[in-house]
């Protein structure tokens, strides 16, 4: 995982992210670390990468990770953070239930 935070080794990880081969072995090994990872300047773009380049599934385990955690405001109120929200909502599908 500390290969997601550093700068050039992150651009690693995103080429591989981006070739779409083993986005689900990527997030299994990041589970858990998806909120220290958003929250990082080099981690968030691992995030956001993985959200745009993954299939429905995966983009609801993280963003499920991340709204569950204790610590959601604030990856919403951190400046890198704030980014993954963004692309979360981008790339996911969002269901609105009525609470009668």
């Amino acid at each position: 995982m500390r290969f997601m935070f550093t700068l050039y080794r992150n651009y690693v990880v995103q080429f591989v992210i981006q070739m779409q081969i083993s986005n689900a072995a990527i997030v299994q090994r990041l589970a858990g670390n998806f909120v220290k990872l958003s929250r990082n300047k080099f981690g968030n773009y691992v995030v956001q990468m993985l959200l745009e380049n993954s299939n429905l599934r995966i983009v609801g385990f993280i963003i499920q990770e991340i709204m569950n955690s204790p610590e959601f405001l604030d990856v919403l109120l951190s400046p890198f953070g704030n980014h993954v929200a963004q692309a979360g909502l981008k790339f996911s599908v969002v269901s609105i239930y009525i609470i009668t």
